[in-house]
């Protein structure tokens, strides 16, 4: 088992370092470039839309190629988009048919992931396999968004593209030692009813956890370079939550096959909804610092135990059409985060509102995430 899971680790390593050289500063570089945060707004909106569009379209190519061809292919458009990225500010080439590459070349990328791991992690120690998965790329990226920030700052965020480029050129190479696995594509909108219907709780809170996902990957560093106007701070900020979060995320993944799921994912809910709440507050360098530093340890509490989860759920479905399904709650969280921001672009700070409502209700969420024909799947 260890053996398939090595090239898995090693692709993500390299492609989040290559990711968290850039993720987090592509709206950043948008707005240096005098786009507004409405249009920022439209375009994260459009490539959700794209990561669900090509998700659900398993089409007769979908058919007859292996996921594992499918995850290749993501690699050249992945450098094509951060080319085009880097050469933005000459060639002004149209953002949001970027935003639809960027849902392409995530569609491609994630969902065969998502696969790979789930067909290859030891389904009894689910929850240390999901603490490294999840956290060796973040060490493997520990300071990359300090660094992206210095590099910003000196000359410009172009090399930074160049070099998340060939970082994803070198992923390519553990890509080609994942062992092959084909899933047969028999997805339907009567499928994801049938999923709906039997995992209907999950779905909902899966809306619920991806709102937080969104609002600290894209709206929190956006927030955070508003009022500093400075992308070294925000590279410093997302070192300081990435640095705790690896840690946290991989002692607690050792742990949390032997402890019980809820009360973790409560407790993280409880820690993020008052975090939200002091974002609400006047903020100062002090406090976005602060904040930062507790969220590095109060996200893992509800990702690595939801992420088990998700993968337990998978594993009794057919996994690719249980991932594919996930899509669907996941793209409604980010409509709903992007969709409020677009109308209320000028007053970024009301969308703290969204998470604080998010995690009050996951916060008392139901004690059961499984079929519900079986409501003692998740209960431990």
């Amino acid at each position: 088992m260890k053996s398939k899971l090595t090239p898995i680790y090693a692709v993500t390593s390299i492609s989040s370092l290559a990711g968290s050289l850039v993720g987090i500063f592509i709206p950043i570089f948008l707005l240096s470039l005098g786009y507004g945060l409405r249009q920022i707004m439209l375009y994260c909106l459009i490539r959700s839309a794209a990561i669900l569009a090509f998700a659900l379209l398993p089409g007769l190519s979908r058919k007859r190629v292996t996921l594992k061809a499918l995850m290749i292919a993501q690699a050249p458009v992945q450098i094509l988009i951060l080319v085009v990225l880097a050469t933005l500010k000459t060639t002004h080439a149209p953002i949001y048919y970027l935003a639809l590459l960027q849902g392409l070349q995530a569609s491609l990328y994630y969902i065969p992931l998502h696969v790979f791991f789930t067909k290859a992690a030891d389904q009894k120690s689910m929850g240390r396999n999901v603490g490294v998965f999840l956290s060796l790329p973040g060490l493997f990226g520990i300071g990359a968004p300090l660094l992206s920030g210095l590099i910003a700052a000196r000359w410009g965020f172009a090399p930074l593209f160049y070099i998340s480029a060939a970082m994803v050129a070198i992923s390519l190479v553990p890509l080609s030692q994942i062992q092959s696995y084909h899933e047969p594509m028999t997805f339907s909108l009567g499928r994801l009813k049938h999923l709906y219907d039997r995992y209907r709780t999950y779905f909902w809170l899966e809306i619920i956890e991806n709102i937080q996902e969104e609002m600290d990957l894209v709206i929190w560093p956006l927030a955070v370079y508003l009022f500093a106007r400075s992308t070294i701070q925000v590279g410093y900020i997302a070192t300081l939550i990435g640095a705790g979060s690896a840690v946290f995320t991989y002692l607690i993944g050792r742990r949390s096959d032997r402890r019980a799921k809820l009360p973790m994912l409560r407790l993280g809910a409880l820690l993020m909804l008052g975090l939200w709440l002091w974002r609400e507050l006047p903020l100062n360098s002090g406090s976005i610092v602060a904040i930062s530093a507790i969220v590095s340890f109060a996200t893992v509490l509800i990702i690595v135990p939801f992420s088990t989860i998700i993968y337990g759920l998978a594993s009794q479905n057919k996994a690719r059409e249980f991932i594919i399904f996930r899509e669907v709650p996941v793209f409604l969280a980010r409509a709903i985060v992007y969709t409020i921001g677009f109308v209320i672009a000028t007053y970024i700070h009301n969308l703290f509102w969204i998470p604080i409502v998010a995690y009050a209700l996951f916060a008392v969420m139901p004690p059961v995430m499984g079929a519900q024909s079986n409501p003692a799947t998740e209960t431990k």
